[in-house]
């Protein structure tokens, strides 16, 4: 086990204490993950402490490490293989080194292989971040950038409506899940981009008011709807227009379908797609989807049209990794 305090490798079998005093949180038996691969997750997930993030967010983190396993694995299998194959064929010219080496990789791939299926030291499988994460901070306390539960709820002391929206909203950004609301404001995403952003169900509720005062006097105010790829997600506008004074209006679809999850390379290599292809949009690193979101800001679109312009763009030779 790496100490994240002294980065020393601490042995399993010297107990939970390290020699310059660190107290491990997590088991990598019980846990299926060490203390230093949980910090290393915090610290990508959060782009060194750049980016609040949500637990979803760490979860597909840890799948897309642990979705890295296998294929290494199965590449050193497949430097393995020929060389075994061509040193035997070849064992009386003095290619015998050869079916050593092969031995080696083979040894190394199958390990990796055999580590990742059924071994708890890597956790074979899917862990439970928010359990995890519940632990460790437990031992730790609190983790500064993560995001647990919508804490927006209650209107700013001193709260006055010209005093935060004095940057002038250019539009309204609609998300399913009131944690959503946190994780663009608390990374500034809100005044970056000039957008009013508010939860389906009336979160915050101080802010339907606005929301809707500005939807009734400004008909070209452009509205955007995210939301997950599942079945709830797909009656996210549903829900916002019996909150929202959206009547008739024009509204672009940011959220996710199963075959947005299918298009989409991020979610491919965190192996986390599975059947049904429903999956929650903060499944995406905040950097990512707020490129996706401002990039159908300024185009107008929704994440839909914007991954066969990409794919498009793509194969006519353009620089595009919208997906």
């Amino acid at each position: 086990m790496k100490c994240p305090r002294c980065s020393v490798n601490h042995p399993y079998k010297s107990g939970m204490e390290c020699s310059c005093g660190y107290k491990f949180a997590l088991d990598p038996k019980s846990d299926g993950m060490a203390d230093g691969r949980f910090v290393a997750l915090i610290r990508k997930v959060s782009a060194n402490d750049t980016y609040y993030f949500t637990i979803n967010q760490l979860q597909a983190e840890s799948l897309r490490r642990q979705a890295i396993g296998p294929w290494l694995g199965i590449i050193i299998l497949a430097i393995a293989t020929p060389m075994l194959l061509y040193g035997i064929v070849s064992w009386q010219n003095d290619a015998r080194w050869l079916v050593l080496v092969g031995a080696v990789f083979a040894l190394v791939g199958g390990l990796a292989l055999a580590a990742h299926l059924f071994g708890p030291w890597t956790g074979g499988g899917r862990r439970d971040m928010a359990k995890i994460a519940k632990k460790w901070e437990g031992t730790n306390g609190r983790i500064e950038m993560l995001i647990h539960s919508p804490g927006l709820g209650s209107r700013p002391p001193n709260w006055k409506e010209p005093d935060i929206y004095d940057y002038g909203v250019e539009r309204v950004l609609i998300v399913q899940h009131p944690l959503l609301v946190d994780l663009f404001v608390k990374n500034n995403f809100h005044s970056a981009q000039r957008a009013l952003v508010v939860a389906a169900d009336g979160y915050p509720n101080y802010l339907v008011p606005l929301a809707n005062k500005l939807l009734a006097e400004r008909a070209d105010l452009p509205v955007f709807v995210l939301h997950d790829s599942d079945s709830a997600g797909q009656q996210t506008l549903e829900r916002a227009r019996r909150t929202y004074e959206l009547a008739d209006r024009s509204v672009t679809d940011l959220g996710l379908t199963p075959g947005d999850v299918k298009r989409i390379a991020f979610f491919k290599k965190t192996g986390a797609r599975g059947k049904s292809y429903e999956l929650p949009v903060d499944y995406l690193p905040f950097e990512r989807l707020q490129t996706m979101t401002i990039a159908c800001f300024t185009a107008g679109l929704g994440f839909n049209a914007m991954l066969i312009q990409d794919r498009t763009s793509a194969s006519m030779g353009a620089d595009a990794d919208f997906g």
